[in-house]
């Protein structure tokens, strides 16, 4: 019992970093054929190595999202060192499960999600913790939980 307690407040005094992904569906994408397609047009984040990173342009869509999971596949042009012009590219790669989807009003679900069991969930060297997305119509907005 006393461990169960120490692991509790350890959890509550670590800080909480967040990896947040503002979402839109590109025009002409098709949707609701089981998974849909976004663009990851901002990010924002408290992880000090990953401000002012961004998604790499690429040929294929960063974000896929069903009822069922989430699949992340893109470059994460991270800067070198704060304020750098110079960038390392970070490949984010897996799969995230979908736990619930709570639908607020019309048009508008939220997303819990959590890392499937055995995808490696990374986003520029910091492991993924869980997260969830709100979408409304064809944009969204995503946050992530990382360890730091």
């Amino acid at each position: 019992m006393n461990i169960s307690h120490e692991g509790y407040s350890q959890a509550t005094n670590q800080p909480k970093y967040t990896f947040q992904m503002e979402l839109k569906q590109p025009k002409g994408s098709l949707s609701g054929l089981g998974s849909d397609m976004y663009e990851v047009k901002d990010i924002e984040t408290n992880v000090t190595d990953l401000v002012d990173s961004e998604v790499a342009d690429s040929l294929l869509f960063p974000i896929s999202i069903s009822e069922n999971q989430v699949f992340f596949s893109f470059d994460l042009k991270v800067p070198e060192e704060p304020d750098s012009k110079k960038t390392v590219l970070e490949n984010s790669n897996f799969f995230m499960s979908v736990n619930s989807i709570e639908e607020k009003e019309k048009r508008t679900k939220t997303y819990e999600l959590e890392p499937q069991q055995f995808s490696n969930a990374v986003i520029g060297g910091h492991k993924v913790i869980d997260g969830y997305v709100d979408l409304q119509g064809n944009k969204g907005n995503l946050v992530l939980n990382l360890e730091p």
